[in-house]
């Protein structure tokens, strides 16, 4: 299917990973049932190949290797140069920047990085400028919004089978850029954008750049309330949205969704409360393989997913 629009004898998109720890090689193995990594992802699908890794720690890359396949790098540089179509970047946050400017000099057809983009709005805003001007493709790796149960939810309230948004919160750790920020990028995928914010308090849990915050999101009709926990203590990711149909909240790092809808109290008379209760396991775990199945369409026919595009999340990053 990929033949003709590519030079490689075997018919693969060759994949060069930037980074060889937790997302990009570490949670999983070659043929896990669930998909947690980038590289567990690419082996899963057909049509694309990982030819090696690149990390600052050369051990790290042949163990990368190891379990995956392809060639252990030793500078970025020597990736690059072996033409990957697709570049994974899989970097600490604070070298998003560095990275995807070197990238540049040995320009590959679509690079997809870890969120944040970069640490600051500014850089990212140029960034993506200069993906475009080099007609290179630039996505950022929201993956939730891969997920087939929140486009669902979002494809609900905007048909207003859910009724009208009440109000909601986002619990987060790990820092507002790190982590909070996949929370309000679904809450601006299902519900809009916000028209004002606030923040009144900061939690220095994760770096001192990027504290988890206390604060809202102002909609319209409702508001979510923002809420750091503390990832010295434990980690948290939850989204609950309240509508006039019901509940549904996104827990268990959002690879659970339980939905609650009203019925009649049982106790008191006249009153209803969230009673029916249903919880099933979201397509999270999935969602990176979603993202290769996106790449492979991009290839196939060159039209931009703009789900993933990197542009897509600048309004995310602001909010942030």
């Amino acid at each position: 299917m990929l033949n003709h629009l590519l030079d490689n004898s075997n018919g693969n998109l060759r994949v060069g990973i930037v980074g060889a720890g937790n997302i990009a090689s570490g949670y999983d193995f070659p043929s896990s049932k669930l998909i947690t990594t980038h590289s567990r992802a690419i082996e899963s699908r057909d049509g694309v190949k990982i030819i090696g890794f690149y990390d600052l720690n050369p051990k790290a890359s042949s163990l990368a290797c190891r379990k995956w396949g392809g060639t252990a790098y030793y500078s970025l540089a020597n990736l690059l140069a072996d033409a990957p179509d697709i570049v994974f970047v899989c970097v600490p946050d604070q070298a998003h920047y560095a990275v995807l400017i070197e990238i540049l000099k040995y320009p590959p057809r679509l690079v997809i990085c870890e969120k944040p983009l970069t640490s600051n709005y500014i850089d990212s805003y140029n960034i993506i400028n200069s993906y475009r001007e080099a007609g290179i493709g630039l996505w950022t790796n929201y993956q939730r919004r891969l997920d087939p149960t929140v486009s669902d939810l979002a494809n609900k309230y905007r048909s207003r089978s859910i009724g009208e948004f009440l109000s909601g919160t986002i619990w987060h750790t790990k820092g507002i850029k790190h982590n909070g920020s996949h929370g309000i990028d679904l809450v601006r995928f299902i519900l809009g954008e916000p028209s004002a914010l606030t923040a009144q308090y900061r939690r220095y849990d994760y770096r001192a750049d990027d504290p988890s915050v206390f604060g809202t999101l102002e909609y319209n009709n409702g508001a979510i309330a923002i809420l750091p926990g503390d990832e010295r203590a434990y980690s948290i990711f939850e989204l609950d949205l309240l509508f006039e149909s019901g509940r549904y909240r996104f827990h268990h790092s959002g690879m659970r969704l339980t939905k609650q809808t009203p019925d009649d109290d049982p106790v008191f008379p006249g009153y209803k409360e969230l009673i029916t209760e249903d919880t099933i396991s979201t397509g999270f775990v999935g969602s990176l393989g979603v993202l290769v199945d996106c790449c492979l369409e991009w290839f196939i026919d060159n039209r931009n997913i703009a789900i993933c595009d990197s542009s897509n999340f600048l309004q995310t990053q602001l909010i942030c």
